[in-house]
């Protein structure tokens, strides 16, 4: 008898409902992940909106580990409106297990945002668990093809990561 464990698929937490967030959310729902969205503005996730995902929260990012469950075949993709919101939020994804936290943006507001984060004595070594600019190097501009670029990147790890196991 062969017998093939069946395991959960992994879960996408895309923190940032804007366009870029929202078809980054439904991507990943479409491949097969689970899927959670959060965003400290509810008029970005409306109610019908809410139904198509597995789980969402409403409130500030630095929260989100209260209300989201984040372990590690947690993938966290930042697609906030700023640096502002990635500096509140970081500290705090980074002390979970998620292995994964993709962070969207130029290198200009990268370097900023690190600047920012080492002042506040974020340990180097937690700096490895992020990815930016999030997704692969594809060319994207549109939301949609930058979707496409990030869940083409977490497809890529997750199976890295079960063809090792």
């Amino acid at each position: 008898i062969y017998v093939e464990p069946v395991c959960p698929a992994p879960k996408v937490v895309v923190i940032g409902a804007g366009h870029v967030g929202i078809m980054v959310a439904k991507l990943a729902k479409w491949t097969g992940f689970r899927v959670a969205i959060s965003d400290d503005r509810s008029d970005l996730i409306p109610d019908d909106l809410r139904t198509e995902f597995d789980e969402y929260w409403i409130g500030d990012i630095d929260r989100v580990p209260e209300h989201i469950q984040l372990a590690s075949d947690s993938f966290i993709v930042l697609t906030t409106r700023g640096s502002d919101v990635d500096i509140q939020g970081l500290p705090i994804l980074l002390k979970t297990e998620a292995e994964y936290i993709g962070v969207i943006g130029s290198k200009r507001r990268w370097a900023y945002t690190r600047k920012a984060l080492t002042s506040e004595i974020v340990p180097e070594i937690l700096f490895e668990k992020i990815r930016t600019p999030v997704g692969l190097d594809i060319g994207a501009e549109t939301p949609q093809e930058i979707a496409v670029s990030v869940v083409a990147e977490i497809i890529q790890l997750w199976r890295k990561q079960t063809d090792n196991s």
